[in-house]
């Protein structure tokens, strides 16, 4: 995973940020360090968002391909030595999962038990588009008490769905046989 670089602490609108991920160039970089912006512009984009990772899941072995802090990281490996957690759930599924560290009956009984440890209260994981064998999740973490609104919501959702701009694909120059 690369190291988690200290970002800009300013807030960005939306737009701004989904500007930024458009002018990020797929295969002009290592992937893992495309993650490693998109991860930093999801934290400063949507609101409550303290810590942000991208968990990637290949040949069923998961890691934090990127991460904005060591607390995201360890959240994440507790899941990955567990097995199970919102953020494999989300990545397998392509859904999108809200986890509040203080239901008593959460389906996530040790992972919330760890984020209360950590003075996490929200964890919001939603599933990455990704190639086949490949499968990924985004990670939010959020310490404050204020419940993870539906914008931050619809949000996390949309930063998945954002295009990152590929190289130029060649073009058939050939026309098409006609009957």
């Amino acid at each position: 995973m690369p190291e988690a670089k200290s970002l800009p602490s300013s807030t960005l609108e939306p737009s701004q940020a989904f500007a930024e991920m458009a002018m990020i160039r797929v295969g002009a970089e290592p992937f893992d360090a495309v993650l490693q912006q998109v991860a930093g512009l999801v934290k400063r984009t949507i609101p409550g968002v303290d810590e942000a990772s991208v968990t990637l899941v290949e040949n069923q072995q998961p890691r934090t391909a990127a991460s904005t802090g060591p607390l995201a990281v360890d959240l994440d490996e507790r899941q990955y030595q567990a097995g199970y957690g919102p953020c494999l759930d989300a990545s397998l599924s392509g859904q999108t999962i809200l986890v509040d560290s203080h239901d008593k009956h959460s389906v996530y009984p040790f992972f919330t038990d760890a984020c209360r440890r950590s003075g996490v209260r929200y964890v919001l994981s939603s599933g990455l588009p990704t190639a086949p064998g490949l499968t990924g999740g985004l990670n939010l973490y959020a310490n404050s008490e204020q419940p993870i609104t539906a914008e931050a919501i619809e949000l996390a959702q949309a930063f998945p769905a954002a295009r990152l701009r590929q190289p130029p694909t060649p073009r058939c120059t050939t026309a098409p046989l006609s009957t």
